[in-house]
């Protein structure tokens, strides 16, 4: 994995409707100019932007949209994922399609907004620890494989090693539906272990579910 930021680094904040995490590639589409201009900065500087969700209440559940329809989002979780731009294309009309890669987990502070509606904020890395088990789960890899075979996943496969148990682990958080408030307490969850589980007890939930609709 990339090195992390320096603390107190400040970092352009991207909020999205969904999280990030390391060592996960997410594909985005860019066509606001002030995240146009996010990228620009990105892959000329070398120096990662900060994905977080957002959340337009203090509930962190309400549904808001996608990466470029978030003008009047004014709230965000302030814990987040360093991304990198791995891959990018631009298309005749002018939208930018790229695809990131979650670094380290940050803690945003001191937000502020620019003229533009940028946001910025310092963040500073947070460390993990925990040791997962010593092979991944054979139901969680195969499950993850599945949901990668849908059209618009399908293209992660060349970038997502099902043998890397904490891929695995947070591919998983990203791509099941999960609400928003899980999603977010996985990710702040310091522990790999105690985000292990919690992706394990909430596929039994939803299995349990399936079984009883």
């Amino acid at each position: 994995m990339p090195d992390t930021v320096a603390n107190n680094s400040r970092l352009a904040v991207f909020p999205l409707n969904t999280v990030l995490l390391p060592g996960c590639v997410l594909p985005l589409r860019i066509f606001e100019s002030r995240y146009l201009d996010m990228v620009s900065a990105s892959l000329r500087d070398g120096k990662p932007f900060v994905i977080v969700q957002a959340r337009a209440d203090g509930s962190g559940e309400s549904d808001v949209a996608d990466s470029g329809d978030i003008a009047n989002i004014l709230h965000f979780f302030n814990t987040g994922c360093e991304a990198e731009v791995v891959d990018f294309d631009r298309a005749d009309d002018g939208v930018l399609s790229i695809l990131v890669r979650g670094r380290s987990r940050v803690q945003l502070s001191e937000s502020r907004q620019q003229s533009n509606g940028l946001w910025t904020a310092s963040a500073d890395p947070l460390p993990e620890w925990g040791a997962l088990p010593d092979d991944t789960v054979p139901s969680l890899r195969d499950l993850l494989n599945q949901l990668l075979q849908h059209d618009q996943t399908k293209r992660l496969l060349d970038w997502i090693s099902l043998d890397d148990q904490e891929a695995v682990m947070n591919h998983l958080v990203m791509l099941l539906p999960l609400s928003k408030t899980l999603k977010q307490a996985l990710l702040e969850a310091d522990d790999l272990a105690i985000r292990w589980q919690g992706i394990e007890d909430a596929i039994d939930r939803l299995e349990a579910q399936g079984a009883a609709s």
